[in-house]
């Protein structure tokens, strides 16, 4: 079934580098808990996660998530509860192993 996009579409894109270390335990436990569940939701679309390409990078390896979500979602997916505790959760497991950052962009048709 198509996915139809009403009012102001955001895209949600979530860079993250995690340490070498840790890297194959936090790219498994981040598909199979988080991504799995934000594919869940309904107000979600088009979700992606690639690496990012670049020179090697001696602090860590670099991704970066996106997705698409309708503005009037995006209150709701922030306090998502389920999502939030899996947040928790990573950031406890690998603290001081990875850092990210969240960039909201307003796609523009033009």
């Amino acid at each position: 079934m198509e996915k139809k996009y009403f009012n102001k579409v955001l895209l949600i894109n979530e860079t993250f580098i995690v340490d070498h270390s840790v890297f194959d335990e936090w790219i498994t436990f981040f598909k199979n808990n988080y991504m799995k569940n934000l594919q869940e939701l309904s107000s979600v679309n088009d979700v992606l996660l690639s690496k990012v390409r670049g020179d090697y990078n001696p602090d860590g390896e670099n991704y970066a998530l996106q997705f698409k979500i309708n503005e009037m979602e995006y209150h709701k997916f922030k306090t998502d509860k389920k999502l939030l505790e899996i947040r928790k959760v990573i950031d406890e497991k690998f603290r001081n192993r990875f850092a990210s950052f969240v960039t909201v962009l307003e796609i523009q048709n033009i």
